[in-house]
């Protein structure tokens, strides 16, 4: 599963979330009335810290050892966990690479209006709003014009020292098509219902609403795994925005829902959705995109190398290395791709896998919902709900995995041959997968690995690599050249080049085994059929309850789902469908004045979740699938906070609202929750507005935590200063 680890649902509250005194627009008719109301808004975000190049690049996980007189510099390898953090940033780094420190990544004018058409008691709702965003219609910070454009553009997309490859899914120099298209400019219209009431035999009435509307069920406030955030599918880019609006976050979709009182303190609601939508992420190549096949225009994963294939060619063909092809291959390996002519043409860009989207039906998502009202004010809830999932999920068929499991054993077992179990491929090879792109070469196994999320311990170096390799010679037997297995056994006297050595050798190892079993590598890597998938047909049943506890209004919400998408931490690695408990309490208070605001609000969040039967993740027990992968934990804790203070009047028609906003991973990890374990978000700022409308923010957002987790360090350089005046009529 693909974790959404986007800034938590409403990391931008506290930078724009304070409502605006609106001036609605009222006519008043004989038979109806129209309600408008409109905000118009600009905003600049500007990039505040650096490009941290881990995140940007991948971490080296290297230490230049010398200059080789024939072969340039020459790294040693400290440890193989970089090469799987790199396999997944390269995939990660398109946004992050686009800006860099105080560049504008963001420069949007909005108009967001709305309509409430009411004839008695029936009424039509309608909500729309369009954009321009000046930003995306140029071209990003990397200018192949210049030759350090050009290092630039080698350095993060195509040098190997890094698991470089040709993923970065534009034009060199261009933003990719998903965020130049839908980030610089559109329009979408958001709620779109008929409502009104339908007397019944006893005396009460049935409220109905028919059209593109969202469904508010549920008590959960700052944090997501709620009801509301299953129901339905929200735009995870908007809040990004600099002077977003609430009403912008949830995204309606095209449904029909009725209220009907059972008793005085009893009633009933129910809806059918007519339509599937997926959460709205941020296009891909976006400042806070995550993930550059993820998001609109993002269809792209990356398993080639950025190697050029005559370099190849002279080693890998028949697999009869030949010494001078050698000779360049391990030059071209440890090195960097330089700015001039001859050497960039090394890094040519091979096509990357295209990803297909396997999308959710628009059929089989309702819900029913049972409210009751205490005699003592307090309020309960009860929900049974069946909704396909929002959120994609990695998915590739297990007879695709086994068809690299050779590969994956190989690397398994030199790594780590203590808990090494062999898989086992079918006598005769596989039928039916015969397509592959081009010959493996060692980024394109370690990316595959590192995204299947076969870990190795962190201290296995090279030498151990080399020691598991030439201790067990059955395993080489027939497998590699002998000419590759003595560069292996004379690693030692061969000095700064053993890690090229190795590297050759897991190259080649991967190439005669993609052949053996099947495989034509001068046909196309699609066939595997790599996709994304929303899985359907999750069941939810929840509970809700809220009461007034010393002025505070306390609730909480506790959903159990079944058939929750989860991936595993086995191998082959594939989601699963498992039983998740989450479980939200929250608090709104508003304080009494004093000394430090003249008005207060506090709204605060914990959110737990619980997977049954399911086990942490274990580099070292690759074979069991009750073990989750590392993008989620079976248990964990998240809390939120939002703090509002107000001054009043501190000019002549001016108040000042100074907001605060923490997100933090408290343990654990899960999807789709917004946290992870040590991460926090923080966010604080000014907003300035005036009794006639107007408003003008300025804050600055801040992400820090774990910085060993590859999943935590995507967006941990992405502080900005954000700054929107905005005008409602």
């Amino acid at each position: 599963m693909l974790k959404t680890k986007q800034l938590a649902i409403t990391t931008a509250i506290a930078l724009s979330a304070i409502s605006s005194q609106t001036q609605a627009a009222s006519f008043e008719f004989d038979n109806f009335s129209i309600n408008w109301d409109t905000v118009v808004t600009a905003g600049v975000q500007v990039r505040i810290e650096p490009r941290n190049k881990r995140i940007s690049q991948g971490s080296s996980g290297s230490t230049p050892v010398g200059t080789d007189p024939d072969f340039g510099t020459v790294y040693d390898l400290d440890s193989l966990a970089p090469i799987i953090d790199n396999a997944f940033i390269i995939n990660s780094n398109d946004g992050n690479n686009a800006f860099d420190q105080w560049d504008v990544t963001s420069l949007r004018l909005s108009l967001l209006t709305e309509a409430d058409i009411n004839f008695g008691d029936w009424g039509f709702f309608v909500r729309g709003k369009i954009w321009q965003d000046s930003v995306y219609g140029g071209s990003t910070n990397i200018d192949l014009n210049t030759v350090d454009g050009r290092q630039a553009w080698n350095e993060y997309n195509a040098n190997p020292k890094f698991g470089g490859n040709g993923g970065f899914n534009a034009l060199p120099g261009d933003f990719n098509p998903g965020a130049a298209q839908y980030a610089k400019q559109g329009y979408r219209l958001l709620d779109a219902f008929y409502y009104g009431t339908i007397p019944l035999p006893n005396d009460t009435e049935m409220s109905v609403r028919l059209g593109q509307q969202v469904i508010s069920w549920g008590e959960a406030l700052l944090s997501g795994g709620g009801l509301a955030t299953a129901i339905n599918h929200v735009d995870a880019d908007i809040r990004n925005q600099p002077g977003f609006d609430l009403k912008e976050l949830f995204l309606p979709s095209l449904a029909a829902f009725i209220q009907v009182p059972l008793t005085e303190s009893i009633s009933m609601e129910a809806y059918y959705q007519f339509e599937w939508n997926p959460v709205q992420l941020p296009p891909s190549g976006a400042y806070f995109n995550e993930f550059d096949s993820i998001g609109l225009g993002g269809n792209t994963f990356s398993f080639v190398s950025g190697n050029e294939d005559r370099i190849f060619g002279q080693w890998l063909d028949e697999r009869n290395p030949d010494p001078d092809g050698l000779a360049k291959l391990l030059q071209y390996l440890p090195t960097n791709c330089g700015a001039d002519d001859s050497q960039s043409s090394r890094c040519r860009l091979l096509s990357p896998y295209k990803l297909r989207e396997e999308r959710a039906s628009d059929n089989g998502q309702f819900g029913l919902a049972f409210n009751f009202f205490l005699d003592n004010g307090d309020e309960a809830g009860l929900y049974i709900v069946n909704y396909h999932e929002k959120i994609p999920s990695f998915v590739l068929p297990i007879d695709a995995i086994q068809a690299f499991a050779p590969v994956i054993d190989l690397l398994v077992f030199v790594a780590d041959p203590e808990h090494y179990q062999q898989f086992q491929a079918p006598e005769g090879g596989f039928q039916g997968i015969t397509d592959l792109s081009y010959r493996l070469s060692i980024d394109q196994v370690t990316a595959l690995l590192g995204f299947l999320g076969v870990l190795v311990p962190e201290d296995g170096s090279i030498k151990d690599i080399i020691n598991n390799i030439t201790s067990n010679p059955e395993l080489l037997d027939g497998i590699v050249p002998d000419a590759f297995v003595q560069i292996l056994q004379t690693c030692e006297s061969s000095g700064p080049l053993c890690p090229a050595a190795v590297n050759a050798f897991a190259g080649v190892g991967a190439n005669f085994f993609l052949d053996q079993y099947g495989f034509n590598s001068d046909t196309q890597i699609r066939s595997l059929n790599y996709r994304l998938k929303y899985f359907e047909d999750i069941r939810m049943f929840g509970a809700t309850y809220s009461t007034v506890l010393g002025g505070a209004n306390v609730a909480t919400e506790i959903t159990y789902r079944e058939n929750t998408p989860l991936l595993t931490g086995d191998v082959p690695r594939t989601p699963r469908q498992w039983q998740l408990i989450n479980w939200h309490v929250n608090t709104l208070m508003v304080l009494e004045p004093s000394f430090l605001w003249d008005f207060s609000t506090f709204t605060a969040e914990v959110l737990m979740w619980y997977v049954p039967g399911a086990e942490p993740f274990n580099s070292k027990d690759l074979n069991n699938p009750d073990r989750l992968a590392v993008q989620n934990t079976p248990f964990g804790v998240g809390f939120s906070f939002f703090w509002s203070w107000e001054y009043q009047n501190v000019f002549t028609g001016w108040d000042v609202i100074i907001p605060w906003y923490m997100n933090w991973g408290v343990e654990g990890a899960m999807f789709n929750s917004g946290y992870r374990d040590g991460q926090v978000t923080f966010a604080t700022g000014a907003t300035f507005r005036h009794l006639s409308g107007f408003e003008a923010s300025l804050g600055v957002l801040t992400l820090f935590g774990n910085t060993d987790d590859v999943f935590q360090i995507l967006t941990q350089d992405r502080d900005s200063l954000n700054m929107s005046i905005k005008y409602s009529f």
